[in-house]
């Protein structure tokens, strides 16, 4: 019924969209082996394998060093987003002293978490240290003074209590 599945390993990544499929009944699967994800293996186009992810990363590398070069033979500034978004990830020390992070489960407080409940998307907090990392490539580029913000009056993550 299966054909060939695999385990997945560590380093996949299970797609966002993948959420809307695990649990759902696969076609033609009988009982008690028609939740993908569960009891039926999720289908390649969910899973990105280790392979899958170097292309990519290589792809995006790539892209960026083309941006770069252009940037560069127009003598403009340019924002290394993609640094910028794994220093989000990593834990960044801002002008205020707080390490902010992406980590949720920390026993740091919810107020230094960068990103929004849906784990992808920074949150106005992490938006206002990315602004900040985009005003100092300005700054250092044009020799501009645009001030910063104050990362920590944005509002972070908001985790309502339930019933």
């Amino acid at each position: 019924i299966f054909g060939q599945a695999r385990q997945a390993t560590p380093n996949d990544l299970i797609l966002l969209p993948t959420r809307t499929v695990i649990g759902t009944a696969p076609e033609g699967a009988p009982a008690p082996f028609d939740k993908f994800g569960i009891t039926f293996p999720l289908q390649d186009q969910h899973v990105l394998t280790q392979s899958e992810v170097a292309i990519i990363k290589t792809a995006t590398s790539a892209f960026n060093s083309s941006i770069r070069s252009v940037a560069a033979s127009k003598e403009l500034a340019v924002a290394d987003m993609n640094a910028i978004m794994n220093q989000l990830v990593q834990g960044l020390r801002v002008e205020d002293g707080q390490i902010y992070t992406a980590n949720y489960f920390s026993t740091a407080s919810i107020n230094t978490v960068l990103f929004s409940l849906d784990g992808i998307h920074p949150n106005a907090r992490g938006y206002a240290v990315i602004a900040n990392e985009i005003i100092k490539v300005i700054n250092t580029h044009y020799n501009a003074k645009l001030p910063l913000v104050s990362a920590g009056s944005f509002p972070g993550a908001t985790i309502l209590p339930s019933n």
